[in-house]
This record gives structure tokens, sequence and C-alpha cells, in this order.
């Protein structure tokens, strides 16, 4: 897990798998989350940030998801869930 701070914020996950097999189930079964998660959270605007800019990206074994959200709105999301 890799933090990164400049104009903007990316948080990065790696992890790896035994075969591609499980690389491609788990990749898949992340974007269903997504979706799932986007429609259970609608209606909330800090967790819609994070999830409409989540990307899963997979090649082989490994699989990798990236949050990348402008400094400025990564700062304004966290005051307000925050101030909750």
């Amino acid at each position: 897990m890799v933090l990164e701070i400049d104009q903007s914020a990316q948080l990065t996950v790696t992890g790896f798998t035994s075969n591609e097999t499980d690389a491609i189930n788990i990749t898949n079964l992340a974007y269903v989350g997504l979706f799932a998660a986007r429609l259970k959270k609608s209606d909330d605007p800090a967790a819609m940030v994070m999830l409409n800019n989540l990307k899963v990206h997979r090649a082989g074994t490994r699989i990798q998801a990236v949050i990348n959200v402008p400094r400025d709105m990564a700062k304004e999301t966290l005051s307000k869930t925050m101030d909750k």
C-alpha cells in the first residue's frame, strides 16, 4: 500500500495471486463490489468521491487498486467526513 500526496492524493494497493484465473476472478468481484457500493452509497457524497475515483487493474497475477483524487478535493472530502 502506497500513499502519495502532491497535486493529487493517490492511494495504491497492489496484490498478487498464485494464478491468472484467480486474479481475473478477484478483479471481476471487485467490479461487482464497486457497482453495489455505488448503488448503496449514492446519497453519500464523500463515499462517491472515493468510489468514482477507484480503478482496479489486472496484469497477469498482479491486481492493483488505485484511488486518485485531486488534492483539494481529497482535503475537502476528508474535512466534511470528519465534521460528521
